[in-house]
C-alpha cells in the first residue's frame, strides 16, 4: 500500500493485509527499525516514539530476549567474572528457584509493573519469608538496572515498586555461662581449639575452615586472615576473604597462644597415626584426614556439642556474635571491635549488635547513679 515521509524520520504505510506500519529511515548500519499499528495515526506515533529512542541511543530493534535470557546474561557477563563462586551460586539459585518460573518467558520489554508485584505477591502466597522474596527482588531489580545501562531497556519497572522489608533478623549469641558450658564440653574434643577462636576471635565459618598454620604466628600472637574455604555445587574452592577488610590481622592472647600450641600438638599425634592416610593441606582445623572439613560436618559437631552442654540449638555464626557481644560488653571501642571482625565499616557492626549498645547505655546511666549516691553518702 501507500508509503508516506514523517519528517525525514522515516516513513508510515500500509501492507497488503491492511497493517500499518512505521519504519524509522535507516542508521548507520543501514538498519531501518520498525513497528506495527492498528491505525495510520498510530504509526505515525510509533514512528516517534522510536525515533527518540534512538536518539536515546537505546537498542530500537526488535528483540525476543526474555527475563530468563536476561538473567542468564546478567549472571555470566556481570556476576560470574568478579564474584566469588558462592556468591554467583546463589544468584543463579535465586533466579532458578523464584524469578525463572513465573517471569522467566516475558519479553524484557513487555515485563510490566503488575507483573512484578503480582509475583512478588505469589512468593509471599507460597509462605516464603520476606527475606526471601527481597533476595529475588532485588536480583531481578539488579538485572534490568544492568540492562538499562547496556541500552536494552529504556527503563527499570522494577524500581517503580517498593523492595520487600523484612524485619531485621534476631541474632542468638551465647551468654558468658554458656560460653563456660560449650568450652567445658569441648575439652578433649578436636574442635575445641575452633571454638575458643570462633568466640573469641569471630571468625566466619569459611575462615575457621581455611585457616592455615602459615597464617598463625604463635611467636608475634597474632592470626592472619587473608583467605576462607566454601563448598560450593560439590567443589571445595579457596577464595579470597569475604571483602578487602576481611582481609586483617587479629591479636592473641596468652591463653590461646597455649591453647592452639596443645591443638597442634595434638594434631600432630593424629598425623603420625594415620601415616600416609593423612591428607596434609596444612590446615588447622581440618578433618580427621587432614582434608578441608566440610561445612556440614562441622555444623553437626558443633551442634552435638551444644546439646552435650545442654544448651540449645546455635549456628556456627551465632559464635561470631557471641565474640562480638562479648568483646562490646567488655567495653571494647567500636571501630576495634570492628577490624577484629572484618567488617567493611564501623557502621555494620552497630547496626548488627545494636542490642549491645542497648545493655551497654543502661550500665553506663547505673554506673552515673551509683557514683552520685556514694557522693551523696558522704
Amino acid at each position: 500500500m501507500g508509503r508516506k515521509g514523517a519528517n525525514g524520520l522515516g516513513s508510515v504505510y500500509q501492507d497488503k493485509h491492511g497493517v500499518w506500519w512505521a519504519q524509522l529511515s535507516p542508521d548507520e548500519y543501514g538498519k531501518r527499525p520498525k513497528a506495527s499499528a492498528s491505525t495510520e495515526q498510530e504509526a505515525v506515533k510509533k514512528l516517534r516514539a522510536l525515533d527518540r529512542q534512538r536518539e536515546k541511543g537505546l537498542n530500537v530493534h526488535k528483540s525476543h530476549q526474555t527475563v530468563e535470557d536476561l538473567l542468564k546474561y546478567w549472571l555470566d557477563e556481570y556476576v560470574a567474572p568478579t564474584a566469588k563462586a558462592r556468591t554467583t551460586a546463589g544468584h543463579r539459585y535465586t533466579c532458578k528457584q523464584y524469578i525463572t518460573p513465573y517471569l522467566g518467558r516475558i519479553r524484557i520489554e513487555k515485563l510490566t509493573v503488575v507483573h512484578v508485584q503480582r509475583w512478588l505477591n505469589t512468593l509471599r502466597e507460597q509462605g516464603l519469608s520476606e527475606w526471601t522474596v527481597k533476595s529475588a527482588f532485588m536480583r531481578l531489580k539488579t538485572a534490568f538496572n544492568m540492562a538499562v545501562k547496556a541500552r536494552m531497556l529504556a527503563e527499570n519497572v522494577a524500581n517503580q515498586i517498593g523492595a520487600p522489608t523484612p524485619e531485621r533478623r534476631d541474632i542468638h549469641p551465647l551468654k558468658p555461662e554458656e560460653v563456660y558450658l560449650l568450652t567445658k564440653a569441648a575439652e578433649g574434643h578436636r574442635l575445641s581449639a575452633l571454638i575458643q577462636i570462633a568466640i573469641r576471635l569471630g571468625l566466619r565459618r569459611g575462615e575457621l575452615i581455611g585457616l592455615r598454620w602459615s597464617d598463625i604466628d604463635l611467636a608475634k600472637k597474632e592470626v592472619r586472615v587473608t583467605s576462607q574455604i566454601q563448598h560450593v555445587d560439590g567443589q571445595t574452592l579457596r577464595t579470597s576473604a569475604k571483602t578487602r577488610a576481611g582481609q586483617r590481622i587479629v591479636p592473641l592472647d596468652a591463653d590461646l597462644v597455649q591453647c592452639l600450641q596443645e591443638h597442634r600438638r595434638v594434631q600432630h599425634e593424629e598425623q603420625q597415626l594415620l601415616g600416609e592416610e593423612w591428607k596434609d593441606h596444612g590446615l588447622v582445623f581440618p578433618s580427621r584426614l587432614g582434608t578441608p572439613l566440610g561445612a556440614r560436618s562441622l555444623a553437626r559437631q558443633v551442634s552435638a556439642l551444644m546439646q552435650s552442654a545442654g544448651l540449645p540449638h546455635r549456628r556456627i555464626h551465632d559464635l561470631r556474635h557471641t565474640a562480638a557481644t562479648l568483646m562490646l560488653a567488655a567495653g571494647v571501642q567500636l571501630v576495634d571491635v570492628s577490624k577484629i571482625l572484618g567488617h567493611s565499616s564501623p557502621e555494620i557492626t552497630a547496626r548488627i549488635y545494636a542490642h549491645s549498645f542497648a545493655t551497654n547505655r543502661r550500665r553506663a546511666i547505673e554506673a552515673v547513679t551509683n557514683l552520685l549516691q556514694k557522693e551523696c553518702q558522704q
